[in-house]
């Protein structure tokens, strides 16, 4: 809700069609959070909101995750994929350090709670 402006949660069980830079994808919306297939693959990849924890985790496989957590004072904690953790503000320039410490220029998944 807070990037797009309308409650994700009312549109549970809905799937869109989203163009990506690799094809496109259908991307089914659940109650904690989103289902991510390439179209013409079988394989998916859930995007799992942990409300307890705050956290946002990637499921696939039966392996989990975790991506970032939501902290109280407004910032993300991302996981890296080398294991070190960063903490910025949900924007354009907070992406940016993601995407620069990650050495990384292709697209991350990003969510909001």
């Amino acid at each position: 809700e807070f990037w797009s402006g309308s409650n994700p949660l009312a549109e549970v069980g809905t799937t869109k069609t989203v163009k990506g830079e690799n094809g496109e994808y259908l991307v089914r919306t659940n109650e904690n959070g989103y289902s991510i297939t390439k179209k013409g693959e079988d394989v998916s990849i859930d995007l799992v909101y942990n409300q307890e924890n705050r956290t946002w985790n990637a499921s696939c496989d039966g392996e989990s995750y975790e991506l970032m957590t939501m902290n109280e004072d407004g910032t993300i904690t991302v996981r890296l994929q080398d294991g070190n953790t960063v903490t910025v503000l949900p924007d354009q320039q907070g992406l940016a350090s993601v995407r620069a410490l990650s050495g990384s220029q292709t697209s991350l998944f990003t969510a909001a709670r």
